[in-house]
Protein backbone atom coordinates (compact mmCIF):
# COMPACT_ATOMS: atom_id res chain seq x y z
CA UNK A 1 0.00 0.00 0.00
CA UNK A 2 1.18 3.50 -0.81
CA UNK A 3 -0.35 6.51 0.94
CA UNK A 4 -0.10 10.00 -0.50
CA UNK A 5 -1.35 12.31 2.21
CA UNK A 6 -1.76 16.08 1.91
CA UNK A 7 0.45 16.00 -1.16
CA UNK A 8 -1.59 15.98 -4.33
CA UNK A 9 -2.45 19.69 -4.29
CA UNK A 10 1.30 20.53 -4.37
CA UNK A 11 2.09 18.49 -7.46
CA UNK A 12 2.09 20.13 -10.87
CA UNK A 13 2.78 17.01 -12.94
CA UNK A 14 0.20 14.52 -11.74
CA UNK A 15 1.03 12.03 -14.47
CA UNK A 16 4.60 11.71 -13.15
CA UNK A 17 3.33 11.33 -9.60
CA UNK A 18 1.04 8.46 -10.53
CA UNK A 19 3.64 6.82 -12.76
CA UNK A 20 6.06 6.75 -9.83
CA UNK A 21 3.38 5.33 -7.54
CA UNK A 22 2.66 2.61 -10.11
CA UNK A 23 6.40 1.85 -10.34
CA UNK A 24 6.89 1.26 -6.61
CA UNK A 25 3.66 -0.64 -5.92
CA UNK A 26 3.76 -4.41 -5.83
CA UNK A 27 1.31 -6.24 -8.12
CA UNK A 28 -2.13 -5.91 -6.55
CA UNK A 29 -0.93 -3.04 -4.35
CA UNK A 30 -3.15 -0.09 -3.53
CA UNK A 31 -2.61 3.63 -3.82
CA UNK A 32 -4.52 5.80 -1.37
CA UNK A 33 -4.64 9.53 -2.07
CA UNK A 34 -5.91 11.61 0.83
CA UNK A 35 -5.85 15.35 0.78
CA UNK A 36 -7.18 17.99 3.12
CA UNK A 37 -10.09 20.35 2.66
CA UNK A 38 -11.03 23.22 4.99
CA UNK A 39 -13.93 21.10 6.25
CA UNK A 40 -11.65 18.11 6.81
CA UNK A 41 -9.22 20.17 8.90
CA UNK A 42 -12.01 21.01 11.34
CA UNK A 43 -12.97 17.36 11.99
CA UNK A 44 -11.86 15.64 15.16
CA UNK A 45 -9.70 12.58 14.61
CA UNK A 46 -11.42 9.21 15.07
CA UNK A 47 -11.30 5.65 13.76
CA UNK A 48 -13.63 6.70 10.92
CA UNK A 49 -11.51 9.70 9.91
CA UNK A 50 -8.12 8.93 8.25
CA UNK A 51 -6.31 11.64 10.19
CA UNK A 52 -7.58 10.20 13.43
CA UNK A 53 -6.99 6.59 12.52
CA UNK A 54 -3.55 6.90 10.97
CA UNK A 55 -1.99 10.01 12.48
CA UNK A 56 -3.53 10.81 15.87
CA UNK A 57 -2.69 7.42 17.43
CA UNK A 58 -0.48 7.85 20.44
Amino acid sequence: MLLQRALIHHIQQLDQCFLEAWRVLKPGGRLIVQDRTPEDCALTGSVTHPRGYLFDRG
